[in-house]
C-alpha cells in the first residue's frame, strides 16, 4: 500500500467516520480528505473509484463541490465548495492541497496570501460577497497549480522559474485587487448592519416612550411635563435616525471595518435611537430647570412643546454637541457660586442687573416643572 504525504491543506474531520482509502494502513476507517481525492484522480482508470470518493468527500467535510481542478504532473487540487456546517461557517470557499516547497518562496507566500485574505473575507461578507471572493480565488490558485503543473511536466525548460515568478507577480497584484474589494463590501455588509441595528432601537425608544406617561410629575401647567417629555424622547430618537441616514448618504459613516464585528455593528446602530432618546429628555430637564441659558421666542404656551421638541430633535441629531452642552453645563453649575448663570454679555441689560431674558426664562422653567 502506499501512504499518503500531507503537506498543506485546508480539510477538517467532521462526525463519524465514512471511507475506508486504498492509502489506509490496516483498512481502519477515517473521513475522506482531499488528498484521497487527489489519489483517487490518479487512478482514472476506476472512474467509479473517483466518484466514490467524491461522494464519500462531500458527506465527511460537509461540503458541495461546486468546481475542481486536479493537477496531472504533481500531487495538487483545488476545489470551489459549498460548506454547509455552521462549526466551520456556512458560504462557499476553496480547498487546496499542494507540496509546499517545490518551487521558490515566492510561490508559496503568494499561495499563504491569498488563503490569508479568504479566510479573513468568511465572517465579514454576505454570502454573494462570499462567492464572489471565493471564485476569484480559486481562479488565481488554478492558474498557478496549472503552471507549476507545466514545469513539472518539462522540468528540463530553462525558463521554468521565470513562468513561475511572473505568474507570482500576476497574482499578488490580483490579490491585492481582491482584498480591496473585501474591505469595501465588508464595510457596505457593516452599514447594512448598522442601519437594520436603528429598528430594535426605535422598538426601545417607543417603550420607554410609552412609559414616561406613567413618571411621578404633576401634569398641571401651560406646558405640561408628562407631554413634553415624551415628546422629547421621540424628537431626540427621530433626531439620532435622521442623523444616521444623512451620514449614510453622504458617505461620512463612521462605520470602521476593522474594529468591528457584524453583530457590534448593529449593537451600535441599536443604541443610537436610545442615546439620542436619553438627550432629548435630559435636555427637556436640563431647559426647564433653567441651567441652559435656552428659552423660547415668546412665553405663549403653544410654542413651549415645539421648542422643547427642536432641542431635543438637535441633541439626537448631534450627539457630540450634545454631550459637549451638558459637560459645560455640569461645570458652570458645579464650579463655585461666582460663576455666572445668566445669558451671554450680548443679552444682558447691564453690570451687575439681571437681565428680562434671564427672569423670564426662570419664570416659564418654574411652569413647566412645577
Amino acid at each position: 500500500m502506499t501512504s499518503v504525504q500531507h503537506s498543506v491543506s485546508d480539510d477538517e474531520s467532521l462526525g463519524a467516520p465514512t471511507f475506508v482509502p486504498t492509502c489506509a494502513r490496516d483498512g481502519v476507517a477515517r473521513p475522506a480528505f482531499l488528498v484521497d481525492l487527489i489519489e483517487a484522480y490518479r487512478q482514472r482508470h476506476l472512474p467509479c473509484f473517483f466518484t466514490e470518493t467524491r461522494k464519500s468527500y462531500e458527506g465527511d467535510q460537509r461540503a458541495r463541490i461546486l468546481d475542481s481542478y486536479f493537477a496531472d504532473s504533481t500531487r495538487a487540487a483545488v476545489l470551489l465548495v459549498d460548506v454547509g456546517d455552521r462549526r466551520l461557517g456556512r458560504g462557499p470557499r476553496t480547498r487546496l492541497e499542494y507540496e509546499a516547497g517545490t518551487l521558490t518562496p515566492e510561490f508559496d507566500a503568494v499561495i499563504r496570501s491569498c488563503r490569508v485574505i479568504e479566510r479573513r473575507a468568511q465572517p465579514r461578507l454576505g454570502r454573494l460577497a462570499q462567492l464572489t471572493v471565493a471564485q476569484d480565488m480559486y481562479t488565481l490558485l488554478v492558474y498557478l497549480l496549472r503552471t507549476a503543473d507545466h514545469c513539472a511536466a518539462e522540468p528540463e525548460r530553462p525558463d521554468n522559474l521565470r513562468k513561475v515568478d511572473a505568474a507570482t507577480v500576476v497574482v499578488r497584484r490580483e490579490a491585492e485587487e481582491i482584498e480591496t474589494y473585501v474591505e469595501e463590501s465588508a464595510r457596505q455588509e457593516l452599514i447594512a448592519r448598522y442601519v437594520l441595528g436603528l429598528l430594535p432601537g426605535l422598538l426601545v425608544c417607543a417603550v420607554l416612550l410609552v412609559l414616561s406617561r406613567w413618571l411621578p410629575l404633576d401634569p398641571a401647567g401651560p406646558a405640561p411635563a408628562t407631554l413634553a417629555i415624551p415628546l422629547c424622547i421621540g424628537a431626540g430618537g427621530l433626531g439620532a435616525v435622521v442623523s444616521v441616514l444623512s451620514r449614510i448618504t453622504s458617505d461620512r459613516t463612521d462605520v470602521s471595518v476593522r474594529d468591528r464585528s457584524k453583530r457590534m455593528a448593529m449593537a451600535t446602530g441599536a443604541f443610537r435611537p436610545i442615546i439620542g432618546a436619553v438627550f432629548g429628555a435630559l435636555f427637556f430637564l436640563v431647559v426647564a430647570a433653567g441651567l441652559l441659558p435656552l428659552r423660547p421666542p415668546h412665553d405663549a404656551t403653544a410654542g413651549l412643546l415645539p421648542f422643547f421638541a427642536v432641542v431635543a430633535f438637535v441633541a439626537g441629531f448631534n450627539e457630540r454637541w450634545a454631550q459637549d452642552t451638558l459637560v459645560r453645563t455640569v461645570r458652570k453649575n458645579v464650579d463655585g457660586p461666582g460663576e455666572s448663570r445668566t445669558l451671554p454679555p450680548r443679552t444682558q441689560k447691564g453690570a451687575g442687573a439681571e437681565s428680562s431674558d434671564s427672569v423670564s426664562g426662570k419664570k416659564w422653567s418654574s411652569r413647566v416643572l412645577r
